[in-house]
């Protein structure tokens, strides 16, 4: 399992596809990811403070979309990407993405 740290790399297909060399076969990778630094109504996310803070987050682009997370997952070679939503009220927190090798 890696937890917000495949954003502090450079390459992150190259980086994906190196922790997929680690999983044995049936293995799975799983992500927390953040949403965008806004939310629905324009608030600023909550945890930018904190994020903002980190080099190779902040100079690295950031939060990713599970849409861009699902995408380099299968170009890294995993099999069956998905995500779940994490929800407070009807605002979108971000989740978790996962793939299997």
């Amino acid at each position: 399992m890696a937890t917000n740290t495949v954003h502090c790399a450079a390459d992150k297909e190259m980086a994906l596809r190196r922790l997929g060399d680690m999983i044995t076969g049936g293995g799975r990778l799983v992500l927390a990811e953040g949403t965008s630094p806004t939310t629905s109504e324009g608030i600023p996310w909550a945890l930018d403070v904190l994020f903002a803070a980190a080099d190779g987050w902040w100079d690295r682009g950031g939060l990713r979309s599970r849409w861009e997370w699902l995408d380099l997952l299968r170009a890294a070679g995993f099999r069956e990407p998905g995500f779940a939503v994490l929800h407070a009220g009807h605002h979108d927190l971000g989740g978790v993405v996962w793939a299997s090798k």
